[in-house]
């Protein structure tokens, strides 16, 4: 069959022009396993936002099969994008798939002129059901499928994770099919899953960490740094994992085996302050490294316990201090988070204090941003605990959910206009102190006319 994917790009950050980090790389890595299965595919991603008429009909025009990866960013566009192809292919299977329409699979029907959801994991339920158009059956076998029958929303039972071995035979991504000079660095994921659950998380899947091979590992960051030069900065790559150091021990032994081979990698990645042991910062500290994310969210112990973070600030210190000592303090981003649903305005501030502290006495970087409700976070799962009504439909825009005020406001009902105001100012004032230490703060308090 003829399949042509789609990734739409968040309304703001289309309008805005903005370069992204990096790729969605399931889509990638579902157009590669379609390719081995020989299905013909094609991919339309940045900076092909959601772009109705002739543009999108360009690359939908022949398909048999059209597939839609939505995440709660862009879900408005994903949307409109959908509604702009049916109308042009009446009789087109359209396939919706990502974090988004998993959580949210009937109303993402329900709304859209969308053929099917895959829920979850796509590896065994896409292409089982592209062999079902191509043999014009029901895909009632198909596990985690979602689609209207008979007037009704028929769901099929959610498919088993793939194992370790299972991930380990996957193909490696379709690289080609990015396009050239729009993203930063490639992006290489060499687990799935977490073992924690923080409670504004929605990643899928917490709880349930599994890992590729160390040898398969490898063998994905030969062929990602292979197509750098697609990328804005050749040999920056990026381990897209939720938690790359999990294993101290694996974490270690990739590491330590790349700078063995002497592969041209300026490496990226996301680590918890409770896994930067010193042989972990140790074998980091031996290679190009142009990024560490650190999330450590609140600045007080009361917080951390009721986000679930499983770290303490003693561990934190610790590896801000391990990170100092081996010259990566510069590269390390401890990232915040402030107006969580039960925060005052003495426990943000608190969380600002604390972020100050690390950027005078480490040198560290910080990076802030306001909660956010996502789906599937165990926040989000409570929010009627917090006075909160709204449903799925606050996500299918037209406008930026996380600009509304109304939405804002809701999620943080111990805090007044004028606190969200002070924060904003309080942040402001942080960059004036540390202005070299200081990620971009997106505001979203309403200014001017109060609301």
């Amino acid at each position: 069959m003829k399949v042509a994917l789609l990734y739409p790009l968040p309304g703001h950050a289309r309008l805005a022009g903005v370069v992204e980090r990096m790729p969605t790389l399931s889509l990638y890595l579902l157009a590669a396993l379609l390719r081995q299965k020989g299905h013909e595919v094609t991919l339309r991603d940045l900076p092909g936002a959601c772009d109705g008429g002739e543009r999108l009909a360009g690359h939908i025009r022949g398909a048999d099969a059209v597939g839609v990866s939505a995440n709660s960013f862009n879900w408005a566009t994903a949307l409109t994008a959908v509604r702009d192809i049916r109308a042009g292919f009446p009789e087109l299977p359209i396939i919706l798939g990502g974090i988004h329409p998993t959580y949210f699979d009937q109303h993402c029907l329900e709304v859209s002129a969308a053929s099917f959801v895959v829920r979850g994991e796509g590896e065994t339920s896409l292409p089982g059901l592209l062999d079902a158009l191509s043999d014009a059956r029901e895909p009632s076998d198909v596990p985690g499928l979602t689609y209207a029958r008979n007037g009704r929303i028929a769901r099929t039972p959610g498919p088993a994770l793939l194992g370790e071995e299972e991930l380990d035979r996957l193909p490696p991504p379709a690289y080609d099919l990015v396009p050239a000079g729009c993203y930063r660095a490639v992006p290489v994921q060499t687990s799935r899953g977490c073992v924690y659950e923080c409670a504004f998380c929605s990643i899928p899947y917490r709880r349930g960490w599994r890992a590729l091979g160390a040898g398969r590992c490898l063998e994905l960051l030969q062929h990602a740094l292979s197509y750098s030069d697609r990328f804005v900065s050749p040999g920056a790559v990026y381990f897209l994992d939720d938690c790359f150091t999990t294993n101290g021990l694996r974490a270690t032994h990739i590491l330590r085996e790349l700078d063995r081979r002497g592969l041209n990698v300026n490496l990226g990645l996301e680590a918890r302050a409770n896994h930067l042991t010193e042989p972990v910062v140790q074998a980091i500290a031996r290679l190009p490294c142009w990024l560490i994310q650190i999330g450590v969210e609140c600045g007080y112990t009361e917080g951390l316990k009721r986000v679930g973070k499983g770290i303490t600030l003693a561990e934190v210190e610790s590896a801000a201090e391990l990170l100092k000592d081996y010259g990566l303090a510069e590269h390390a981003v401890f990232s915040f988070i402030v107006g969580l649903p039960w925060e005052t305005i003495e426990d943000c501030t608190a969380t600002l204090s604390y972020a100050l502290h690390l950027a005078l006495r480490y040198g560290a970087p910080l990076s802030f941003s306001w909660y956010e409700p996502f789906p599937g976070s165990r926040i989000w799962s409570a929010r009627a605990d917090y006075g909160v009504s709204a449903g799925p439909e606050v996500f299918d825009g037209p406008g930026d959910w996380r600009t509304d005020p109304e939405l804002f406001k809701a999620f943080r009902p111990r805090l007044t206009w004028d606190d969200c105001r002070r924060i904003e100012d309080l942040v402001a004032n942080l960059a004036r102190i540390v202005p070299h230490h200081l990620a971009l703060f997106q505001t979203r308090v309403p200014r001017g006319e109060r609301p």
